[in-house]
C-alpha cells in the first residue's frame, strides 16, 4: 500500500513493514494497492472471513476531564506537501507551531488533524490555539467529527489570538473522532494568508457553560458554502495538481485504488477497500514529516 509518500508491505518482517516512499509520484491524491493474483481472486485467508473495521491502537486517550493535544503530540498529524508547512520554534502553546497558506481550490492541499479518543461520552467544548502573527486568513474550514456526525465550521483566524472556540459538541466514548483543518477556500485569496496549526483543547461542559453554542460550532468567519469555482488563482501556496483529497473522512484521505490481478465483483471491491483502513496506520508516520 502506498499513500502520501509512505509505503507498507505485508511481506516484510514485523517492524520493517513501512518506510518512506521515494517513487516518482508521491501518491498523495490517491491510494495505491497491489494484490497478488490469488488475493484478487479472493483466494487468500483475508477473504475467507467477514472483515470489520480494524482495531487501531490509540494515540492516547483523553480523560473525562478533557485535555490539550499539541501539534507535536502523537494525536496530531499534518499532511500534504511538506515544503508548504513551516515550523516556528518559540511560539505556540507548546513552544512550537506550524503554519501554511490558504489558497483557492475545490480540494485541500495541506491539512491537519487532531485525533480524539475520549474516555467518557458527553458534551465538550472544542477550542484551537492561535498566535496572531501566524493566524491571518479570514476564512479557515474545520471539520469536527463527533460520534457519527461531522460538522463543518468556518473560522476567521485573522481575529484569533489565544484559545478560540469552535463550539460545543456531543462526543461518544472511544476513538474514530477528530478535528481537522484545511487550507482551501472557494473564493480568491490574497497572498500570505497564513493559517496556523497549534494546540487543540477539549473541555467538558454542561448547563449554563454550554449556553448559546447551539451545538453546531463557533464563529463562522463569513461561512458560506463552496461555490464550486475551484481552481488556483496563483496566490497563497499552490497545491499539487488536483490536491490531496480527504473526502469526507481524513482517516482514509484520498480516493481510488490500483488493483493488480483479475476483478472480483462488488464483494471483492468491498473487501479490498476494507484493506485501505491499513492506511490509517501510516498516517501518523507520514504526517509527522517536516
Amino acid at each position: 500500500i502506498i499513500w502520501d509518500r509512505w509505503l507498507w508491505r505485508a511481506e516484510d518482517a514485523p517492524g520493517s513493514k513501512d518506510r518512506a516512499y521515494t517513487g516518482e509520484h508521491p501518491h498523495n491524491d490517491h491510494v495505491h494497492v497491489e494484490l497478488s493474483v490469488e488475493a484478487a481472486a479472493l483466494g487468500t485467508p483475508f477473504f475467507e472471513e467477514e472483515q470489520g473495521p480494524p482495531e487501531l491502537p490509540s494515540c492516547g486517550q483523553l480523560p473525562a476531564a478533557g485535555g490539550v493535544i499539541d501539534d507535536l503530540d502523537r494525536c496530531a498529524d499534518f499532511f500534504g506537501p511538506p515544503e508548504f508547512w513551516r515550523a516556528v520554534d518559540g511560539a505556540g502553546e507548546g513552544g512550537e507551531l506550524l503554519w501554511t497558506n490558504s489558497f483557492q481550490s475545490d480540494e485541500p492541499s495541506n491539512w491537519a488533524k487532531w485525533s480524539l479518543d475520549l474516555a467518557a461520552a458527553g458534551r465538550y467544548r472544542v477550542e484551537f490555539h492561535a498566535v496572531a502573527d501566524y493566524a491571518v486568513s479570514p476564512r479557515v474550514r474545520y471539520e469536527v467529527r463527533h460520534g457519527e456526525t461531522s460538522d463543518e465550521v468556518w473560522v476567521d483566524q485573522s481575529a484569533a489570538d489565544g484559545w478560540v472556540s469552535l463550539g460545543e459538541f456531543d462526543f461518544t466514548a472511544g476513538g474514530y473522532q477528530y478535528v481537522a483543518m484545511f487550507d482551501n477556500v472557494p473564493d480568491p485569496v490574497d497572498d500570505e494568508q497564513h493559517i496556523v496549526f497549534d494546540a487543540l483543547r477539549v473541555s467538558p461542559c454542561a448547563g449554563d457553560s454550554c449556553a448559546g453554542s447551539g451545538g453546531d460550532g463557533g464563529g463562522d468567519g463569513g461561512g458560506g458554502e463552496d461555490d464550486g469555482s475551484g481552481g488556483d488563482d496563483g496566490s497563497g501556496d499552490p497545491g499539487p495538481g488536483d490536491g490531496s483529497q480527504p473526502g469526507g473522512d481524513p482517516e482514509l484521505a484520498g480516493g481510488g485504488c490500483t488493483v493488480g490481478g483479475s476483478g472480483a465483483g462488488d464483494s471483492g471491491s468491498t473487501a479490498i477497500c476494507l484493506m485501505l483502513s491499513l492506511v490509517a496506520l501510516l498516517g501518523r508516520a507520514a504526517g509527522r514529516r517536516r
